[in-house]
C-alpha cells in the first residue's frame, strides 16, 4: 500500500517536511489536540514538531536522521488524519 497516496490534502511537502496547519477552535482544544498527537507520536516512535498558538497548530514531520521524508513520516501523518476524522 502506498502510504503517500492516503494523505489528506491538508498536507504539503516543504523542504523535506510534511507540513500542515490546523485551527482547533481555541487554545484549550489545541492543547488537547497536541496531547492526542503526542500519544500517536509515542506509539509510532516518530516525533513531529508541534507549534501551538492561540488558535493554530502547526505540524512538521520529517525523518531527521535520513534527511528526507520516509514512510515513517507518511504513516504518522496518516494516523493524525485518522485522529482528526473522529
Amino acid at each position: 500500500m502506498d502510504v503517500q497516496n492516503n494523505l489528506h490534502t491538508r498536507w504539503l511537502i516543504e523542504n523535506a517536511h510534511l507540513i500542515t496547519s490546523l485551527t482547533p477552535g481555541d487554545f484549550k482544544s489545541g492543547v488537547i489536540l497536541v496531547n492526542a498527537i503526542a500519544y500517536l507520536a509515542e506509539k509510532h516512535q516518530h516525533h513531529p514538531t508541534l507549534t501551538l498558538g492561540y488558535n493554530q497548530l502547526d505540524i512538521r514531520i520529517t525523518t531527521h536522521d535520513a534527511g528526507r521524508l520516509t514512510n515513517k513520516d507518511y504513516r504518522l501523518a496518516t494516523a493524525i488524519d485518522k485522529l482528526l476524522e473522529d
